[in-house]
């Protein structure tokens, strides 16, 4: 009793999908509907008795790879090694919004010191932390997060961790976390918004 009810669920859930017209967010459907099927008790696979099934199943977003992780280790080496106010740096694997909003921090008024008056990767104006390590880098829902581990001399270490979105086919920077500071821990991005 339970097979027939669970296939004509699984129909009317995937014949629903297919009417929408205007899917705003088709990962967040796919996923709901996939849940809802699970919620009812019925399996998710397309039933081999049924050759139309595999074809009603919706699919999900492509998923992010391990490639796609290692190239953003490797965006995030390219970052460290470089100036934090780098113009092509910061136009090449920053987001543009989190772009503008470094370079609108470096910038200063008349008479005024700015408001990123110090080394935002290192977090210092007079020297350099020691890099310990960079990544692993790993997948946080659509983002991929990789840490900058580092430490000034005399110090506990600290971590930069810089997460990546993909916009257009390009894995981009988007915010740069930071945790292990006395002061000054959090969202980059959300920083900027109130200066």
């Amino acid at each position: 009793e339970l097979l027939p009810r669970c296939q004509n669920l699984k129909i009317r859930i995937f014949q629903t999908a297919l009417n929408m017209k205007n899917i705003i967010n088709k990962t967040a459907f796919v996923t709901t509907t996939l849940a809802l099927v699970a919620f009812t008790g019925c399996e998710t696979t397309p039933d081999a008795t049924n050759p139309s099934s595999s074809n009603t199943m919706p699919t999900a977003a492509p998923s992010i790879s391990s490639s796609d992780v290692a190239l953003c280790a490797q965006i995030t080496q390219k970052i460290v090694s470089s100036s934090d106010r780098d113009e092509l740096i910061l136009n090449t694997y920053y987001t543009p919004f989190f772009a503008s909003l470094i370079k609108k921090g470096c910038a200063s008024g008349e008479g005024e010191a700015p408001y990123l008056n110090y080394d935002f990767i290192g977090e210092t104006q007079d020297d350099s932390p020691k890099p310990i390590s960079i990544g692993p880098g790993k997948i946080v829902g659509n983002t991929i997060h990789v840490p900058f581990i580092q430490a000034h001399t005399n110090s506990t270490p600290f971590t930069k961790t810089w997460v990546f979105v993909n916009q257009n086919g390009k894995w981009l920077a988007s915010d740069i976390l930071t945790s292990g500071r006395e002061q000054g821990n959090g969202s980059m991005v959300a920083d900027l918004k109130h200066m």
